[in-house]
C-alpha cells in the first residue's frame, strides 16, 4: 500500500509540481529511503525523489538533510551487478575483474561485542554465516579493500560508503541489500545507479559554478558540489568508472564535468585514481571523457613545488597528469585541438 501511494504521488507531482509547490516532507522521504529494507519500496522512493527535484526548494532540503550521501550509498550497488556484458582489458592497465567481483577476497571483519574483531572473511563466507544465523542486523562489520595496478601503485578502494569505521549490518549497503533486504526490485543495480546519476546531474544543473549573465565565478562553491566533493563521496563516484558500463560511465563523466568546473579542489582530483580508471574504459562514447581530460589534465598538483619551478613550462608531457599514461603526441593533440578532435583520434587509434 505504501508503494502504491508513492507511485501515485510520483505521477501527480511530476505533472503538477508547479501548482503543488514545495513538498514539505522531502527530508522524511530521504529518511525513509535510508531506513528502507524493501527493494520495491526503495525504488518507488527513488522515483518520487526524481520528481521532487523539479522544485528548487526540495533540492535544498535533500542537500541539507544529507540526502547526497544516502544516494551515493545506493549508487555504489552498481558494483554488484554481475549480468552486464564483460569488457576485455589489456594487460598493461589496472589489474581488476571486469565484473568487480571481490566475493572471495578475505576483507570482512565482524564483532558482536565491543572491541571484538573476528576475521578476515570473504563475502561468500559472510553470506554463509548469515544463512546459519551467526549474526543479525545489529552485528558490527568493517572492511577495507585495495586495488593494485601494474605500475606498482596501490589505490585505496572502498566499494561502499560507511566502511571507514565499524558499522552495523543494516548500515552497510552491500550487506543490507544482499542479505537483509526483502521484496522484488523494479530496477537492477545498474539501472538504480543510472537513475541516481540522473538525479545528481539535475541537482547540479540548478547550482552552476558561474553566473550565467556575467560569467563570474560563484563563491562559496555550491553546496551540492561541496557534498559530492567530500572525501566520503567523491572516491565512490570515481570508482563507478570501474563498472565499465557505457551508460553509467557517460552519465558519471557528465556529472564530473559539472563538478570540476571552477572547483577549488580540482588540483587534488588525481588522488582519487580518476585518470587511471577513466583510461581503462574501452567504450566508444568518450566525448565527455575528452572534455573532462581537456579541463583537468594540466590542473593537477602531482608535482612538488620544486619540480614545478625547475621544470620546463613548455614541456606539456611533464606538466600533464597524463604524461605517463598516454603518448606525448596524444596529450599535445588533446591540448591543441580540443576534446572533439581528441575523441575522433582516440577512437581511430583504438580501431586500428
Amino acid at each position: 500500500m505504501k508503494s502504491m501511494c508513492l507511485q501515485a504521488m510520483t505521477i501527480v507531482y511530476g505533472r503538477h509540481y508547479e501548482t503543488i509547490g514545495a513538498f514539505n516532507d522531502t527530508k522524511h522521504i530521504i529518511l525513509m529511503l535510508d531506513r528502507s529494507t524493501d527493494k520495491y519500496e526503495r525504488d518507488r522512493l527513488l522515483f518520487f525523489l526524481s520528481k521532487l527535484i523539479l522544485n528548487h526548494r526540495n533540492v535544498r532540503d535533500i542537500i541539507d538533510c544529507g540526502g547526497i550521501k544516502t544516494l551515493i550509498q545506493l549508487m555504489c550497488l552498481a558494483h554488484l551487478h554481475i549480468n552486464r556484458a564483460q569488457v576485455p582489458l589489456a594487460s598493461n592497465v589496472l589489474e581488476s575483474s571486469t565484473t568487480m567481483s571481490r566475493e572471495n577476497e578475505k576483507e570482512w571483519y565482524y564483532g558482536k561485542q565491543d572491541k571484538e574483531k573476528l576475521g578476515p572473511y570473504s563475502f561468500n563466507e559472510i553470506k554463509e554465516f548469515h544463512a546459519e544465523g551467526t549474526f543479525d542486523s545489529k552485528t558490527r562489520f568493517w572492511a577495507q579493500g585495495k586495488f593494485h595496478c601494474s605500475c606498482k601503485i596501490t589505490i585505496k578502494f572502498i566499494p561502499f560508503v560507511g566502511l571507514d569505521g565499524w558499522k552495523t549490518m543494516d548500515r552497510i549497503p552491500q550487506l543490507k541489500w544482499t542479505l537483509l533486504a526483502t521484496g522484488q526490485s523494479i530496477l537492477n543495480d545498474s539501472e538504480l545507479a543510472a537513475t541516481i546519476l540522473d538525479i545528481l546531474i539535475s541537482m547540479c544543473s540548478l547550482y552552476p559554478s558561474r553566473d550565467q549573465v556575467t560569467g563570474a565565478i560563484i563563491r562559496p562553491f555550491p553546496k551540492i558540489k561541496r557534498a559530492l566533493n567530500d572525501p566520503t563521496c567523491l572516491p565512490h563516484l570515481i570508482q563507478l568508472l570501474l563498472t565499465f558500463d557505457p551508460v553509467l560511465v557517460e552519465k558519471l563523466v557528465t556529472l564530473l564535468n559539472a563538478l570540476v568546473q571552477d572547483n577549488p579542489l580540482l588540483t587534488q582530483f588525481y588522488m582519487t585514481g580518476v585518470f587511471y580508471f577513466i583510461l581503462m574504459y574501452t567504450g566508444s562514447n568518450i566525448l565527455p571523457i575528452g572534455h573532462f581530460l581537456k579541463y583537468t589534465h594540466l590542473a593537477q598538483a602531482f608535482r612538488s613545488d620544486e619540480q614545478q619551478q625547475t621544470g620546463d613550462k613548455k614541456d606539456i608531457y611533464s606538466r600533464s597528469i597524463l604524461g605517463h599514461l598516454l603518448p606525448e603526441a596524444m596529450i599535445c593533440y588533446l591540448e591543441n585541438h580540443g576534446a572533439e578532435k581528441f575523441a575522433q583520434m582516440f577512437l581511430g587509434k583504438m580501431n586500428r
